[in-house]
Parts: C-alpha cells; structure tokens; sequence
C-alpha cells in the first residue's frame, strides 16, 4: 500500500511540474514575458541582393541555351541518319560546324550566341531533312521557350563568323557524333 501511495505522490508531482513548465510564461525567469513590440512578431524575409535579378535572367538563359542545344544535337543526329540514309547530305558539315560552335560558346559563357548557332544548325538540319523528303517532327518545332532567340536574317552572319577552317566536308560530317554532354 505504501509503495502505491508513494507512486501516487510521485506521478502527480511529475504531472504538475511538467504542467507547470508548460504554461510557464516565455522570457527570462525572474523578469516575466518579454513585452510585445509591434513589427517583431513576423521573420523578416533578407532584402534580395541587388543583381538578383540579373542572376535569375542568367540562370534562365543557361538553362535555355542548354534545353536548344539537346534538341538541335537530336535533330542533327536524325539528319545524319537520314542523309546517310538518302545519299543527299549537302550542308550536313555546316550544320555540325554550328552546332560545334554553340557548344563551344556555351562553355565559354556566351549563351544567346550559343543559342543562335544552334538555332541556325537546327534550321540546316530541317533543310537537310525536308531536301530528303523526310517529315519533321513535331516536337523539334520551336515552341514557347525557343521563341525569340533567333532571327532567320541573322543566317548569313552566323555563317560568316564560322571559321573555313573547322567546317568539315558533308561525307565526314555524316559520321561524326554530335556531343550533348554540356
């Protein structure tokens, strides 16, 4: 009886203290709550740095050069197999040449170059396709994220910018593996 009486006793003042501990008012012991302040209840999110923005626009523009140059490296692939295919592959060297280009470009940091490179290899790589008799598919289309990279009157420039020397002859071109590790 007595072991159950002192159980009794200890588990109440356990029950109390922990209660007690609880509902405690927060702050220091001796002093009581510390006193609302108007403005201090809310976290205050830090002021964003001031390129922040400029940050995201790059973020954004990395990531899109990257998207582009994936799928020119996938439509170039199918326009080597078709001219391989076909036997009709004139411009498939200046196609790569561009592609080989952004992706220099790109790894240097110049994405709206890269872009543009891209985009004009990818339009070679249709000529190349539609010159076959080949269909385009839909998904290499431009869509949203593409829109508004690249002026076609820009093609004689990009052209022009290319070094003679780093266009190979279509019959190579053909065999060449197009790169998308980036």
């Amino acid at each position: 009886m007595k072991k159950m009486i002192i159980g009794l006793m200890v588990g109440s003042l356990l029950t109390t203290t922990v209660s007690g501990a609880l509902a405690a008012p927060q702050g220091h012991p001796r002093r009581g709550p510390e006193p609302k302040r108007p403005g201090y209840e809310q976290k205050r999110t830090p002021p964003a740095p001031p390129n922040a923005h400029r940050d995201r626009e790059a973020q954004k523009l990395k990531a899109d050069a990257n998207y582009i140059l994936r799928r020119t490296a996938q439509v170039l692939s199918e326009a080597q197999q078709i001219g391989r295919r076909s036997r009709h592959y004139s411009g498939i060297g200046l196609a790569v040449a561009h592609q080989q280009k952004a992706r220099e470009l790109y790894l240097k940091g110049s994405y709206r170059e890269a872009i543009a490179f891209s985009l004009r290899s990818r339009d070679l790589a249709f000529q190349i396709i539609r010159t076959n008799k080949g269909k385009i598919r839909p998904d290499y289309q431009r869509d949203q994220r593409e829109a508004g990279y690249y002026d076609h009157s820009e093609s004689v420039k990009l052209d022009a910018r290319l070094e003679k020397s780093k266009i190979s002859r279509d019959r190579d071109a053909l065999h060449l593996k197009i790169e998308i590790n980036l």
